[in-house]
C-alpha cells in the first residue's frame, strides 16, 4: 500500500539538468512533494508503480514548510495522516538517489514554533547517518501504523527534518488549481530558486556570488533558512557584523531555532578571534555572547554535540580560562558524539593546562584512534609525555616522529622537530651522563659512550629542521633577513636537503640579492636536475639581470619538465626574454601560449571574467586562434548560465549570443573540430531553456543540428553529444506538447530515448545516462522502465561514493 502510494518525481530543470525527488498521494488525484523538487522544472513526470502521471497544476503550497500539492492526471491510493510524537519510531519512504527505499529512524524532537519534526537514526548518537538523503525530499514519513506524520525535507549534521502532517491538512482544503509554470513565477517560488542557486555557489566557496543570490531571494520573500545561509556566507568572508544581523533575522522568524543561536555564537566566536589578532578590545563581552548563544542552542536542543564542544572552546579562550567548565562541555559533546576526535583532543589540551598529564595522554590517544592523521594530537601527546613526573622521552620522540611523517603544515612541522629535538637532547644528555659515569668506572664502557654521543648529534640534526621551518614562517611574514639567518643555520648541518637551497634562493630574490639567489638555484638544480621550479626561478632571476639568453635556456628546461605550477609563467617569462633580444614574433607566440594557459587555469577556478580577459589577450596577439575563440565561448556559456540561474535573463541571453558567435568564428577557422559544434550546440540548448516557447523551439532545433554534426564526425565529444542531443529532444518534445502537438512530442521523446541509449552504449557507468533514459521513458509513459533506469543510476552513484570513501 505504501509503495503504491509513493511516487518518483522526475524533473527536467531550467538549468538543463535532470533531477529526481519523491512524493505521495494525499487524495486520489493529488500528490504532495517539496517545493524545491519542482520549483525550476521545465518538465515534470510523476512515476507510479505501473503508470506515469502528468502534472495538471498546483492546488496548494506553503513556502515556510517547503510543501506543494500537485493535481495529477489519473488516480492513486492516498495515505492516511496522523500526528508525530517525540521518541516514536518512524520510517522515511521514497526514492533516495532515484531508487525506492524505506529507512528506519525515530522522531528525535519537534520544534515548538512550527512543529517541524527532527529525525535521526534509531541508534543516534552512535549512528549519525542522516535518514533523509538526496531524492528523499517530498517523500512520506510514517509511524508504525503506516500513517503519514510528516514530509521529508532535508538533513544537516546527522539530523534530518520533516514538515508536519498538520500543515499538509491545511493545504488539502484548497479547490483552486494553478498552472505549474505560472506558479513557478510567484515570488516565494522564485526566491526558492535563487536560494538553491546560491546554495551551489556557497558549496563551491564562491561566497560573493552566493550572497548576491541570497540577496535576491530575501528581497522578494523573507525566509529564515535563506537568512541563515546568507549569514554563513558572510561569516566565511569575515563580514561578521552583517552575518550576525542575518542570524538575528532568522531568530526573529523562528525564535526557538537552535541552529540560529549556534551559528550566531560561532560568528561571535570568530569575530572575537579576529579582534584578538588585530589587538582590538571588547573580548570579554564578545566571549560572553558566544557562551550565551551556545547555551541557548543547548537548551533548545540538548543533544547538540557541536554546541557543547564549541562552548568548551570559548571557555578556554576567555582571558580567565574556565578549564573545568570546558572539560565538562567536551565530555558532554563526546557523550553525544563518541566519534568527535576534536573534542577528545580539545579536552586533552584543557587537561594539559591543569597539569593532568595522564588524562591528557588518554584523550590524545582516543583522538588519534579516531583520526590517525591528526599531527597536532601526536605533537600534544608527545608534549604531555615529556611533562609527566617521570618523563617518557622515548614515547614522546615516537609521537613527534609520527607527526613529522604525516607532513603537516610548516608551523606544526617546526613544533614537531622542536619537540623531538628537545626530547632527544634530554634523552641523549641523560645517556651521556650515564655513559661518562660508566666510562670513569669501567674502561669497557667506551661503546656506550660513543652511542650516547651519536644520540646527542642526532638531536642536533632535528634542531636544524627547526631552523628551516622557522625560516619559512619568517619568510611568509615578510621578515626575509631573519628568514635567511635561519636558513643558513639549517644549511650548515643539513646540506643534503635540496628544498632549503631553493627556498633560501626565493628569499634572496625578494630582497634583490639576485646573484645570491642564482647560486642557490644552481645548487638546487645540481642536487635535483628535474626541479622545474628551480629552473623557472633561476630564469626569472637571470631576466632581472638582463641575461636574456641564460634566462631563455633555463625557461626552456622549465617548460620541458611541464610542471603545472610554473608552466604558463615560464612561457610568459620566456616571452619577456625573447622580447629583450628583439625576437618580437617569437615573444608574441610565447605570450599567447601563456595567456591561453592563464585563461584555462582561471576557467578551472571558476574565475570567468579573468578567463575572458586572458583569452581576449590571446586573440589580440593571434587573431586566428580557433581554440581561444572556442574556450572564450565556453566561458561565456558558464557566465550566462550563472545569470540565468538568478533570473537575469537579458544578460544571460546576450552572453549566450556572444558564445554562439565565438563558436561560429572557431568553426570558420577549423570546421572539422567536433568540440566547436558541441559547444555551440550547448549554448543554443541553454538559451532555449530561458526563452519563450517559439524562440526556444528554434534554439532546440539548431542545437540538435550542432550535436548531429558532432555525431557525424564520430570523434571526440561523441558520448556527450548523444546525451545532450537526448536532453534537447526531451525539451523540444515538452515544448511541442505544450503547443498541443502530442504526435511531434512523442516523436522527439522516442528520438531522445535512442540518443540516451547510444550514450549509454559508449559509457555504461555514467549515472546521468540512466537518468536521461528515465526521463525519456517517463515522457513515453513507461513507468517500470523509468523506475528501473533511476534505480540503476542510484546503484552507479553508490559505487562512485564507495570508491571515493
Amino acid at each position: 500500500r505504501v509503495k503504491a502510494a509513493t511516487v518518483l518525481i522526475i524533473a527536467g530543470n531550467s538549468n538543463g539538468n535532470i533531477s529526481s525527488g519523491s512524493g505521495f498521494f494525499v487524495k486520489p488525484d493529488k500528490i504532495v512533494t517539496n517545493i524545491h523538487v519542482v520549483d525550476s522544472a521545465k518538465m515534470v513526470f510523476v512515476v507510479g508503480r505501473k503508470k506515469v502521471y502528468n502534472v495538471e497544476g498546483v492546488t496548494g503550497y506553503t513556502p515556510e514548510h517547503d510543501l506543494v500539492v500537485l493535481q495529477v492526471s489519473g488516480k492513486g491510493k492516498p495515505l492516511e495522516l496522523n500526528e508525530g510524537q517525540i521518541g516514536e519510531p518512524m520510517y522515511v519512504v521514497g526514492y533516495p538517489r532515484g531508487g525506492y527505499k524505506i529507512t528506519e529512524g525515530k522522531v528525535h524532537g519537534i520544534r515548538e514554533s512550527d512543529k517541524q519534526l527532527r529525525l535521526t537514526s534509531r541508534e543516534f548518537p552512535k549512528n549519525r547517518e542522516p535518514v533523509v538523503v538526496s531524492g528523499n525530499s517530498g517523500g512520506p514519513v510514517l509511524n508504525t501504523e503506516w500513517r503519514v506524520i510528516g514530509v521529508a525535507v532535508s538533513s544537516n549534521k546527522g539530523f534530518s527534518s520533516a514538515s508536519p502532517s498538520s500543515e499538509l491538512k491545511v493545504l488539502l482544503d484548497s479547490a483552486n488549481t494553478e498552472n505549474l509554470s505560472a506558479w513557478q513565477k510567484k515570488n516565494p517560488i522564485l526566491a526558492s530558486v535563487y536560494a538553491a542557486w546560491a546554495d551551489k555557489k556557497s558549496d563551491s566557496e564562491h561566497y560573493e556570488e552566493a550572497i548576491k543570490g541570497f540577496d535576491k531571494a530575501v528581497a522578494i520573500y523573507r525566509d529564515a533558512n535563506t537568512y541563515n545561509k546568507r549569514g554563513l556566507a558572510k561569516d566565511e568572508l569575515g563580514r561578521y557584523q552583517e552575518a550576525i544581523q542575518d542570524f538575528n533575522a532568522m531568530i526573529g522568524l523562528i525564535p526557538d531555532s537552535a541552529m540560529a543561536y549556534y551559528n550566531r555564537g560561532s560568528t561571535y566566536f570568530r569575530w572575537n578571534i579576529a579582534k584578538r589578532k588585530s589587538d582590538d578590545t571588547g573580548m570579554v563581552q564578545d566571549f560572553a555572547k558566544v557562551i550565551q548563544d551556545y547555551t541557548e542552542a543547548i537548551e533548545l536542543n540538548p543533544d547538540h554535540a557541536a554546541a557543547y564542544a564549541n562552548r568548551g572552546v570559548a571557555k578556554v579562550k576567555m582571558p580567565d580560562p574556565d578549564y573545568a567548565g570546558a572539560i565538562q562541555d567536551y565530555t558532554d559533546a563526546i557523550k553525544r558524539n563518541p566519534k568527535d576526535f576534536k573534542s577528545y583532543s580539545d579536552r586533552g589540551h584543557a587537561k594539559l593546562e591543569i597539569e593532568d598529564y595522564a588524562g591528557a595522554i588518554q584523550d590524545y590517544t582516543e583522538a588519534i584512534k579516531l583520526n590517525p592523521d591528526d599531527a597536532a594530537a601526536y605533537i600534544n601527546r608527545g608534549a604531555a609525555k615529556v611533562k609527566m613526573p617521570d618523563p617518557d622521552y622515548a614515547g614522546a620522540i615516537q609521537d613527534y616522529t609520527e607527526a613529522i611523517n604525516l607532513n603537516p603544515d610548516d608551523t606544526l612541522l617546526m613544533q614537531a622537530y622542536l619537540g623531538r629535538s628537545a626530547a632527544k637532547l634530554a634523552l641523549a644528555e641523560l645517556a651521556l651522563a650515564q655513559a661518562e659515569l660508566a666510562l670513569a668506572q669501567h674502561e669497557d664502557a667506551k661503546f656506550q659512550h660513543e652511542d650516547a654521543k651519536f644520540q646527542h648529534e642526532d638531536a642536533k640534526r632535528d634542531t636544524t629542521k627547526v631552523y628551516y621551518y622557522l625560516g619559512k614562517i619568517y619568510a611568509r611574514k615578510g621578515n626575509y633577513q631573519e628568514a635567511i639567518v635561519n636558513f643558513n643555520k639549517s644549511i650548515s648541518a643539513e646540506s643534503d636537503d635540496v628544498e632549503i637551497y631553493y627556498v633560501r634562493g626565493n628569499t634572496k630574490q625578494k630582497i634583490g640579492d639576485y646573484e645570491g639567489a642564482i647560486q642557490d638555484y644552481t645548487l638546487t638544480i645540481k642536487k635535483n636536475p628535474d626541479f622545474a621550479e628551480a629552473y623557472y626561478a633561476r630564469g626569472v632571476t637571470q631576466l632581472q639581470l638582463d641575461k636574456y639568453q641564460s634566462a631563455i635556456d633555463d625557461l626552456n628546461e622549465a617548460i620541458t619538465l611541464k610542471e603545472p605550477a610554473v608552466y604558463a609563467e615560464a612561457y610568459k617569462a620566456r616571452g619577456d626574454a625573447k622580447a629583450g633580444l628583439g625576437k618580437d614574433t617569437d615573444a608574441k607566440t610565447d605570450f599567447s601560449i601563456a595567456y591561453y594557459h592563464y585563461g584555462d587555469e582561471a576557467y578551472k577556478r571558476a574565475e570567468y571574467q579573468e578567463a575572458i580577459k586572458n583569452f581576449n589577450r590571446v586573440l589580440e596577439l593571434i587573431p586566428n586562434f580557433a581554440l581561444a575563440y572556442n574556450y572564450r565561448g565556453n566561458v561565456k556559456i558558464k557566465l550566462a548560465k550563472s545569470k540565468a540561474d538568478i533570473d537575469e535573463l537579458e544578460g544571460a541571453s546576450q552572453l549566450y549570443q556572444e558564445a554562439i558567435e565565438d563558436c561560429d568564428k572557431a568553426i570558420q577557422l577549423n570546421w572539422e573540430n567536433p568540440f566547436f559544434y558541441g559547444n555551440r550546440g550547448l549554448a543554443k540548448f541553454l538559451r532555449g531553456i530561458i526563452r519563450d516557447a517559439d524562440e526556444a523551439i528554434v534554439d532546440y532545433q539548431a542545437a540538435i543540428e550542432d550535436f548531429t554534426e558532432v555525431v557525424k564526425r564520430k570523434q571526440d565529444f561523441l558520448e556527450q553529444a548523444y546525451y545532450l542531443r537526448g536532453r534537447t529532444r526531451c525539451l523540444l518534445g515538452s515544448a511541442k506538447a505544450n503547443q498541443g502537438n502530442a504526435r511531434e512530442a512523442r516523436k522527439q521523446y522516442k528520438l531522445a530515448l535512442k540518443d540516451f541509449k547510444a550514450a549509454n552504449k559508449l559509457d555504461t557507468d555514467d549515472a546521468s545516462h540512466y537518468r536521461g533514459l528515465g526521463l525519456a521513458n517517463a515522457a513515453l509513459g513507461k513507468a517500470e522502465a523509468a523506475r528501473a533506469a533511476f534505480e540503476k543510476a542510484k546503484q552507479l552513484r553508490a559505487e562512485v561514493e564507495k570508491q571515493a570513501n
